[in-house]
């Protein structure tokens, strides 16, 4: 079976039965057309010129459909798959073109996203004009894909779509490491998401200061990328905090990274976005060993934490939830028991030979 794959720059697995082939933009599209792919790209999650973004999504979409079953004629795909609003709309949009099923898959609810990070409000035009993109785009499609249980409610409910076939795929990950050694002494404490504005910022570096002022010698360590950055850094000054900033283009350099670290954090806030999309940090942190520290915001995402023994849940206050990181860091036993057991998970169930098995299964059957 051959599946193409649209706009997704994640690693990519392979079965016996399954290659997921990614064609990037740069080979994809001519000159002209990647000139306006960027500049779109650069505007997706800006207040600024949202009625472009539709715009380009309802039309210059057309053109690319045509662009892409060019480039794609000589291929004998069995499915073509396209993840989020972008490359779902060059396929609904071009859905006559294709005589192979077409599948969508959403990572997350794109307006929902946009309210969390206070970029349009609840209910306004734009929000509703994103529904009724998104209504187009799961009507044109065979099939959908989502990551939980509470997105595929959220779809079912608040689209109006007669499209039924909606899957639950839940999000994996590579087992990146065999196993974690005891250290004896544990001191680095990670936040390894995007700095935005959709995550309880604030009260990730209260906590990180009221650890710092209980236990000495704690090493802090944040992403330095996100919207959200300026402001946490100037924040993070005000409180006298001393933090480690990192980014890794390259996952070479990253999991090795991520892998001495003792304890990842997940300062969730709870609003419908972050309960229906899974953390993406929350497997980087599983993958590595790395035990969980996290707001519980009653998803089922936190319920893998909770189950596994792969971390501990704890409120949204500042106190509380940095009482648990020192719990852990003073508490090597702990760490060893919580990162292998992550390892385990991940080698077990929540891997992408799992996904590919059950996508299969689905592919074959529609």
């Amino acid at each position: 079976m051959y599946i193409l794959s649209l706009y997704d720059n994640h690693e990519y697995y392979l079965t016996e039965n399954v290659v997921v082939m990614p064609i990037s933009k740069d080979t994809l599209f001519s000159k002209e057309t990647r000139f306006i792919y960027n500049k779109f790209k650069s505007m997706l999650n800006s207040k600024n010129n949202f009625d472009f973004i539709l715009f380009f999504m309802k039309y210059m979409t057309k053109y690319m459909g045509k662009q892409i079953l060019n480039k794609i004629s000589s291929l004998q795909l069995d499915v073509i798959q396209a993840e989020q609003e972008l490359a779902g709309s060059i396929l609904a949009n071009n859905k006559d073109l294709f005589s192979i099923p077409i599948f969508y898959d959403i990572h997350g609810i794109w307006q929902e996203e946009l309210v969390a990070n206070n970029k349009i409000k609840y209910n306004s035009n734009k929000y509703k004009n994103i529904i009724q993109l998104e209504e187009f785009i799961i009507n044109s499609m065979t099939s959908v894909f989502v990551v939980s249980e509470e997105m595929k409610t959220y779809v079912t409910n608040n689209y109006l779509i007669n499209n039924k076939n909606i899957y639950v795929i839940p999000n994996a990950a590579f087992s990146r490491i065999s196993d974690r050694s005891f250290e004896k002494f544990a001191s680095k404490v990670c936040y390894a998401g995007s700095v935005t504005y959709r995550e309880d910022m604030n009260l990730l570096l209260k906590s990180y200061q009221y650890i710092g002022s209980n236990r000495q010698n704690t090493q802090f360590y944040l992403s330095n990328k996100g919207d959200a950055l300026k402001d946490v850094k100037s924040y993070a000054n005000k409180l006298n905090l001393k933090l480690d900033y990192f980014w890794f283009e390259n996952f070479d350099e990253f999991y090795p990274f991520l892998s001495k670290c003792h304890v990842g954090t997940i300062p969730a806030l709870k609003h419908r976005w972050r309960q229906m999309a899974t953390p993406a940090k929350l497997y980087d942190y599983l993958s590595v060993g790395v035990p969980v520290i996290s707001v519980d915001i009653g998803s089922s995402w936190c319920d893998i934490i909770k189950k596994n023994d792969v971390g501990l849940l704890t409120s949204n206050d500042p106190i509380e939830f940095g009482d648990a990181v020192i719990y852990l860091l003073d508490n090597p036993d702990l760490i060893y028991k919580f990162g292998n057991n992550a390892i385990k998970l991940v080698k077990t169930k929540l891997n992408y030979k799992n996904s590919a098995e059950n996508l299969i299964k689905i592919y074959k059957k529609l």
